[in-house]
């Protein structure tokens, strides 16, 4: 995965991220176990003064390689997905934007997401837009809503060019389709229909 350095954090209602993290720590500390025991074949070629040393570091080490694989790898697994409550919506979508002002838009949307953060950008022939902030609810139906920054090409406003705006929608049941109301900031005063359809 490409790691986009504006990704930001995202929320989840109902979430268990505090339940998974207390079991990246709890494996940690197997691991450590395992690894200090190697080292303690070795003690007579170390200095007891090392010891608590090697054992931060070991734990250290444990913790970030177990939360690396999950944030990056394991949480999409089926297996995890038992666990694990954070819907994956990562990759490639198309869609248009539906506005009663204009024709319809056709749109290309990539999702880059791990566990813990997530950045959508939007581009068309003319904009280019990506997410500031994100939350997800997943109580009664899954939904995103996300506060994104648009810039647009081939205006002379430059208040109209680049603007924020807001946007809800609610995700299938398969994680295939989405569909919701976008709307601009006081400049561009606009609303509309964002449909999604995942490609990839």
């Amino acid at each position: 995965m490409v790691i986009c350095d504006n990704m930001h954090s995202y929320s989840l209602k109902n979430d268990n991220k505090n339940e998974i993290l207390t079991v990246i720590l709890i494996l940690s500390g197997f691991f450590d176990l395992i690894m200090n025991y190697a080292v303690s074949c070795l003690s007579n070629l170390i200095n007891d003064w090392m010891i608590p040393i090697i054992f931060l570091f070991t734990y250290f080490s444990s913790y970030k390689i177990i939360y690396y694989l999950y944030n990056e790898k394991l949480w999409k697994s089926k297996f995890f997905g038992i666990i694990n409550k954070h819907p994956n919506i990562s990759g490639k979508w198309e869609g248009t934007i539906n506005n009663s002002e204009f024709a319809p838009i056709a749109v290309n949307v990539e999702i880059i997401q791990t566990w813990s953060e997530i950045i959508m950008i939007l581009t068309t022939d003319t904009a280019y837009s990506k997410t500031k902030c994100l939350s997800m609810d997943n109580e009664d139906k899954l939904r995103i809503d996300y506060i994104y920054l648009n810039k647009t090409r081939g205006m002379d406003n430059q208040e109209l060019r680049n603007h924020e705006g807001t946007c809800s929608l609610l995700i299938s049941d398969d994680l295939k389709n989405m569909e919701g109301e976008y709307y601009t900031n006081h400049h561009r005063k606009s609303t509309g229909i964002l449909k999604l359809e995942k490609i990839n």
